[in-house]
């Protein structure tokens, strides 16, 4: 499988257009706090982006993946494409579609992919694997998101941890997150 590696331009405008500062530490979804967050929802505003990200998530979209894709945004984004999709939702569930009972037969075959919009600590993509696992007896194969913000091992990410890192510096932003 070709996996489309976006051009450093494109991975620094979605930095810009998504990352929005704060003066005063914010609780993130994680429990978390941070003085800055990533709206994922700002790549819908943007026709560029929006492109960049699409072409990007049908590169990963090879025939041998079928992707779950975790509630909200990374649902949503994967709505994009013109191909059948999974959704998992935060409190655990699958939502009401075609998949919620079972995986279509041809699915059984192919590998399962998690797609999330934000990594922190990698709880909500643990959460779904527990689904996956249990709903279908299926072992989660490959994961990945717009930005692995907790540089966490093993997930394949649009944003490279090293143009994260030299965004938030010149940008004076810490890169840490304090619990919540």
């Amino acid at each position: 499988m070709t996996i489309l590696k976006p051009q450093k331009w494109e991975e620094e405008l979605l930095l810009k257009q998504c990352i929005k500062q704060f003066n005063n530490p914010i609780t993130l979804h994680s429990g978390d706090t941070s003085t800055w967050m990533f709206d994922a929802g700002k790549i819908l505003e943007n026709p560029v982006l929006s492109a960049n990200i699409n072409r990007w998530l049908t590169s990963i979209l090879n025939d041998d993946i079928f992707l779950f894709g975790v509630e909200f945004f990374g649902a949503v984004l994967l709505s994009s494409l013109s191909r059948p999709f999974g959704i998992i939702r935060k409190d655990g569930s699958v939502y009401r579609s075609p998949f919620e009972d079972r995986l279509p037969i041809w699915a059984e075959y192919l590998s399962i992919g998690i797609f999330d919009d934000v990594v922190t600590t990698g709880n909500s993509i643990l959460s779904a694997e527990t689904i996956i696992s249990k709903k279908y007896n299926k072992k989660v194969d490959s994961y990945w998101c717009i930005l692995n913000r907790g540089n966490i091992n093993g997930i394949n990410s649009y944003i490279s941890q090293e143009t994260l890192h030299e965004f938030l510096e010149r940008n004076k932003l810490p890169l840490a997150i304090k619990g919540g």
